[in-house]
């Protein structure tokens, strides 16, 4: 079988390693590194910023495919206590990083009890819309502030968002 010869010259150093499967592979990633990051209604993706708190537990946030949501939990230093994402379901969100970010060094070496203290930052990816056939799905995402030790029963509020489609 013969091939058609491109229609742009190609070095010589270049002709044996084009085959016919290298050369598709290579006009595949071409065109993805070339589209804009969209997703499928068309729109850029945004990013969602979300302060996590008491007061925010129960609210509703209203997403689409290929949003990325980063929710940011502030702790109090020297407590020990440290932020865990407990339910995230990964059929609709990819966990792109966690970070736990030092506080602010205070005017002392030592951190005060209660005083300002790390802080958390969980990143996610939307990976598919919350929409089924018509039916608008709630995905929850739960996050507990776990002290430290956890030896035993311990008591713990969870800070609860229910993700609705956009």
């Amino acid at each position: 079988m013969t091939h058609a010869a491109p229609r742009f010259p190609i070095p010589a150093f270049l002709r044996p390693l084009l085959t016919r499967r290298t050369w598709t592979a290579a006009v595949v990633l071409a065109l993805l590194l070339a589209a804009p990051a969209t997703h499928a209604q068309g729109t850029a993706s945004r990013t969602i910023d979300v302060a996590v708190s008491g007061t925010t537990t129960g609210q509703e946030l209203p997403v689409r495919e290929g949003d990325i949501l980063r929710f940011t939990l502030s702790g109090a230093g020297g407590t020990g206590y440290s932020w865990q994402a407990l339910d995230v379901d990964p059929a609709y969100l990819v966990l792109i990083d966690r970070q736990t970010v030092p506080a602010a060094a205070a005017s002392g070496p030592v951190p005060v009890v209660g005083g300002a203290g790390p802080t958390t930052v969980y990143r996610y990816f939307v990976r598919t819309s919350l929409r089924r056939g018509g039916v608008a799905l709630s995905v929850p995402v739960v996050f507990v502030h776990l002290p430290p030790g956890r030896a035993g029963r311990v008591e713990v509020t969870l800070i609860r968002y229910a993700l609705v489609p956009r």
